[in-house]
């Protein structure tokens, strides 16, 4: 998956910089118009799969942004899952 991809008309996933540990991808979710960080998605361990977590309290999601959201870690769990 290439380092940034845009999630419907409000947001994009920005892949975030490898971190020191971490085996798996995680991407930047920002709002296109102002850039402000909405969350990021990455792989928890606990659940065992890709999960989002939103960067404060004050971050709210209509249904479609939502929706948008869901389908791209649909496409980031299918790529894990994907044989090498």
């Amino acid at each position: 998956m290439s380092a940034n991809k845009r999630l419907g008309p409000y947001m994009d996933a920005e892949r975030a910089p490898a971190t020191k540990g971490r085996k798996t991808a995680s991407w930047l979710i920002r709002n296109i118009r102002s850039e402000a960080e909405l969350g990021m998605i990455f792989w928890s361990g606990a659940w065992r799969q890709y999960i989002f977590a939103p960067a404060g309290d004050d971050v709210i999601f209509s249904a479609g942004c939502l929706r948008d959201l869901a389908v791209f870690l649909d496409e980031v769990r299918a790529i894990r899952e994907r044989p090498e």
